[in-house]
């Protein structure tokens, strides 16, 4: 019977240690590109998992990416050569290539509190307007659990 008892003991203060690292927000922002802008239904998320569902309504059937850059830079003043922003000189955190008219891409990060400038990134789509800034902000309680850029493209 005391075996059980430190069993449970040692699970349950297994799952509360666990427990606050995996309470991070789980967000989806939609995000429509049309001919010369990015449209966002939020440009606030909680720090975490947060999932852009990239929808193309260009009406010229333009093909468009989305791209994620972690900066402090105003999105209008971004580096830019030969018609698009120089990615090497930012912090990239993910993106989608190839999405054609009327079709969808989901891009999936974990942001941490911070400015993130949102952008097309075809050449002379930056210029045109195509970009946007979305602010992370402190997820409730543990936002600064060392939370490293990945991304899963579906």
């Amino acid at each position: 019977m005391k075996v059980r008892q430190y069993q449970w003991n040692r699970l349950m203060m297994t799952v509360a240690m666990v427990l606050p690292f995996n309470a991070v927000a789980n967000e989806t922002i939609h995000v429509a590109l049309g001919d010369d802008s990015i449209r966002l239904d939020t440009d606030r998320a909680r720090a975490g998992r947060v999932s852009f569902e990239v929808t193309n309504v260009a009406r010229s059937g333009t093909v468009h990416e989305f791209v994620v850059l972690s900066t402090n830079i105003d999105e209008s003043r971004l580096p830019v050569r030969n018609g698009q922003v120089v990615e090497g000189q930012l912090k990239k955190m993910g993106e989608v290539e190839n999405v054609h008219n009327a079709s969808s891409k989901r891009l999936s990060l974990n942001l941490r509190p911070g400015r993130y400038v949102l952008i097309c990134n075809m050449p002379g789509h930056y210029a045109m307007g195509m970009h946007k800034t979305l602010t992370v902000l402190p997820s409730s309680g543990h936002d600064a659990q060392a939370h490293e850029a990945s991304n899963e493209v579906k």
